[in-house]
């Protein structure tokens, strides 16, 4: 695709390259002529156009970008988010987060119910509200866009009933996004002016926060209610103005601010000269206390409930949960079906370039085909090629895999050829090693078997030679033919062979020792005859012979020597009739 067609497929996209920098210009109050830089950041300004789109529209010279476009984001977000948590602690740098979406509410009431007094946070002291007019549903702009967070709000109405106001964003949101956010009824108006009737009418405080998630809430709410009430105020004066003082009160139950600060200023002064001592005990002066009635504000301030009702999201009902379903199984079979294609798509590719560098640099495929075949696989290979970069695009999954079917019936005998070449030889190695352990084996196994007789022998031998002697005429005969023929024999036969001999081993080492012969059967008569014999020889004494003794007794010891104690105690050479018995 050229520069050229890439551009105008884009068009509709690159329309909206300006968009974001006219609303930022307009939210700032700015405009093009104002602007001293203009720092690019993200992966889109390195497409030529959108380059030349905003040069044209800044109606700057150049575009800065001293930053790293791809990085500076990543590392402002990971930075603000670090000094937002409590386990970093970071030097402070200025960076506010702001919001992107005004907030106001709007609320049904009379002109009396207006709002009188308005508090914001410290970031935005100036007010844009609109005067109170005569209609009975108004609107009060809460935070407007670009305000930094987190802020609060304070608006307090004078009223004597309960407030309800919805809460909702201005201007446009993204498809799809509710304006409203709650509705919110702050109740216990009524209450509090129960308890305090004398009071007068109640201000309604409500506290708005702004949270660094961009949230708002209603934090609290109270009523603000002023009562003026009678209290008794006391004061201590000398005993001698005592009576005056007394006259005062009784003539006048009534008394002025004014004057009852004065009385206490001088009620102070007469205390601090009364603290005074005389230099003689007669100049002490007795104290006595004075009281009066005095008309005094306060203020007493009741916590509202609040009561917040957000648009109630219905249920899927079985119906909507079937189509919703059939949705999403129709988007997975869509996207299964692009994954097949475009794995179709590679493969094809892959094997075309992949094959013929193998045709031209792999030793051991050019060593098992012939330049005949190279040279027609690698024209095929490069026209099923060209048909891919033309048509390939559009084709579908089952063709790609039909074109790949018939580049794979071509190609796979000679890779195939090419494995067997590089592996039958380690494999045959390995086998003949195989047969040499089995000989050396079966030498053990008939001298420490003495059960197996020489036929099991031979049946592993005989296995074992036949091998061998496969081996040696097969790989004579492989040697000898040619290689871009189909091999004589491949690795899988030699494998096959060599189980059987292992077979026949394990055959031969599961044979076991005979089991020896049976003890002659049980006779009682022969057991009684041999208890009767034992106790005859053990109570009757052997017949001496001293002319014989020396030749009857083969084990006589030499002279001087001491014949070994019987178990009677006795010296002799001859045994005891229990020993010959055992």
């Amino acid at each position: 695709m050229s520069r050229a067609e890439f551009e105008e497929n884009s068009k509709t996209l690159l329309k909206r390259v300006v968009r974001p920098v006219d609303e930022v210009l307009l939210a700032a109050n700015l405009t093009v002529e104002s602007l001293n830089k203009v720092e690019m950041i993200g992966a889109g300004w390195r497409v030529p156009k959108v380059q030349e789109i905003l040069l044209a529209h800044t109606k700057r010279p150049i575009l800065d970008k001293t930053m790293n476009g791809d990085e500076a984001f990543c590392f402002g977000a990971a930075l603000y988010a670090a000094s937002l948590s409590t386990a970093f602690r970071l030097r402070k740098f200025g960076v506010h987060d702001i919001t992107q979406f005004p907030v106001s509410i709007d609320f049904e009431t009379g002109v009396a119910d207006s709002p009188v007094e308005e508090e914001e946070s410290k970031e935005d002291g100036k007010s844009d509200e609109p005067a109170p007019s005569s209609t009975d549903k108004k609107n009060i702009k809460l935070f407007k866009i670009g305000h930094k967070i987190p802020a609060k709000r304070l608006l307090s109405f004078k009223r004597d009933e309960d407030l309800t106001f919805t809460m909702k964003y201005d201007g446009e949101l993204p498809a799809g996004t509710p304006n409203v956010i709650a509705q919110y009824n702050i109740t216990g108006v009524p209450a509090a002016i129960a308890r305090y009737p004398n009071a007068s009418k109640p201000k309604i405080s409500v506290s708005f926060r702004l949270t660094r998630s961009g949230l708002v809430d209603v934090d609290r709410a109270e009523a603000a209610l002023e009562e003026m009430v009678e209290v008794e105020v006391c004061r201590y004066v000398k005993a001698n103005a005592s009576n005056a003082t007394q006259n005062a009160t009784n003539s006048s139950n009534t008394t002025e601010a004014s004057t009852a600060e004065t009385d206490k200023g001088t009620a102070n002064e007469t205390e601090k000269d009364s603290v005074k001592v005389e230099d003689t005990a007669e100049k002490k002066v007795e104290e006595v206390k004075v009281c009066s009635m005095k008309q005094e504000k306060r203020v007493h301030r009741v916590s509202l409930r609040i009561v917040a009702e957000a648009p109630v999201i219905k249920p899927f009902n079985a119906s909507q949960i079937r189509a919703a379903k059939a949705v999403l199984e129709g988007y997975d079979e869509r996207e299964s079906k692009i994954r097949e294609r475009a794995s179709a798509f590679n493969a094809l590719e892959s094997y075309i370039y992949v094959t013929k560098e193998k045709l031209e640099s792999n030793e051991d495929l050019i060593a098992v085909t012939t330049k005949e075949f190279r040279e027609t696989f690698t024209e095929q290979l490069t026209k099923m090629n060209g048909w891919l970069e033309e048509d390939g695009w559009n084709a579908d999954t089952a063709t790609l895999k039909e074109k790949l079917s018939e580049l794979t019936s071509v190609g796979d005998s000679a890779f195939w050829r090419s494995k067997e070449m590089i592996e039958r030889p380690d494999i045959v190695k390995k086998a003949k090693e195989m047969t040499l352990q089995t000989d050396a084996a079966l030498v053990n196994i008939s001298k420490e078997r003495s059960w197996l007789n020489k036929s099991h022998i031979e049946v592993v031998s005989n296995k074992t030679q036949a091998l061998r002697e496969w081996l040696e005429n097969m790989t004579a005969a492989q040697d000898a033919h040619p290689a871009h023929e189909a091999p004589l024999f491949t690795k899988d036969d030699v494998v096959r062979r060599v189980m059987s001999v292992d077979e026949a081993m394990k055959a031969l080492l599961r044979i076991r020792r005979p089991a020896p012969p049976p003890p002659p059967p049980y006779k009682k008569s022969d057991s009684k005859s041999k208890s009767k014999d034992k106790k005859n020889a053990t109570t009757t004494p052997p017949p001496e012979d001293s002319g014989s003794a020396d030749s009857e007794k083969p084990n006589a010891p030499a002279d001087g020597e001491q014949s070994p104690p019987s178990e009677n105690g006795d010296t002799g050479n001859s045994s005891t009739p229990k020993e010959e018995l055992r």
